[in-house]
């Protein structure tokens, strides 16, 4: 079974199903990830910051952000798990046309 995904660069395809708009973001000018609790505050500043700026922000924040996020919870968190808290990459537009190679086919 070959690769149907041929690009090497980072990219966001997002698909709404509900009012069929998609986005694709490709070519970050910077990638932002927290994979320790000690990087969140860093990652928030950056991220607010890139947004201010008027860049678009797509990524990930996982569920155990949620722990560090609630000071209740904050003594369950662990310094680092498998998947990072934040993900994010920064872009300065999208297009709504999708690269072939990238959509889905059953052939």
């Amino acid at each position: 079974m070959h690769d149907q995904f041929s690009h090497n660069e980072p990219f966001i395809f997002l698909d709404d199903e509900h009012d069929s708009a998609t986005r694709y973001y490709s070519k970050p000018i910077d990638i932002i990830c927290a994979r320790s609790s000690d990087e969140i505050d860093h990652a928030f500043a950056k991220l607010t910051d890139y947004h201010f700026q008027g860049y678009y922000l797509a990524g990930f924040a996982s569920y155990e952000l949620g722990l560090w996020l609630e000071p209740k919870l904050r003594p369950l968190l662990k310094e680092s798990y498998d998947t990072p808290f934040i993900h994010f990459g920064v872009f300065k537009d999208y297009t709504q046309t999708i690269p072939a190679d990238l959509l889905y086919s059953s052939k």
